[in-house]
């Protein structure tokens, strides 16, 4: 016990609890603002892709669907699909899109037939009709209903 006793009373004696309690403060502010920055940047990046166009709500597809916006737009759908309405997707934009982009719109428009939701497409760029083709998915995310997009 007069070990325990004599490093704690010699830390005191350096200051080094002081110093180590307001770095752990320190840290922990840091990363609460780090993830609140985060959090926004998220909310205002979908706030202004999701529009409201007559009763359906239109979805802009960033350029690069890949792993890196794949949290982002998976919240965004998510919003979208739990406003109950009809959907109009708009992926012109789109020049990347890799296996995260396809997982994550595949599974949107599963998850959208369960709802019963519609989901359309305004001029989807020749990326993502050319990737769900050569996957053999274009009716699977609606895009065999397009003109010049055959499986």
């Amino acid at each position: 016990m007069t070990g325990v006793v004599a490093t704690h009373s010699a830390a005191i004696a350096r200051n080094d609890i002081p110093k180590r309690i307001f770095s752990d403060k320190f840290s922990v502010i840091r990363n609460y603002a780090k993830s609140e920055l985060r959090t926004n940047i998220y909310r205002r990046a979908n706030e202004q892709r999701v529009l409201n166009v007559s009763e359906a709500v239109a979805v802009e597809l960033p350029e690069r669907m890949d792993i890196a916006s794949a949290e982002t737009m998976h919240m965004e759908l998510e919003q979208v699909l739990e406003q109950g309405s009809s959907i109009e997707l708009r992926g012109a934009a789109v020049q990347k899109l890799d296996t995260a982009g396809v997982q994550l719109l595949a599974s949107f428009f599963t998850e959208a037939e369960k709802q019963h939701l519609a989901v359309s497409w305004h001029d989807p760029s020749e990326a993502i009709v050319e990737t769900f083709s050569f996957l053999k998915l274009t009716a699977a995310v609606g895009l065999d209903q397009l003109a010049g997009a055959s499986e």
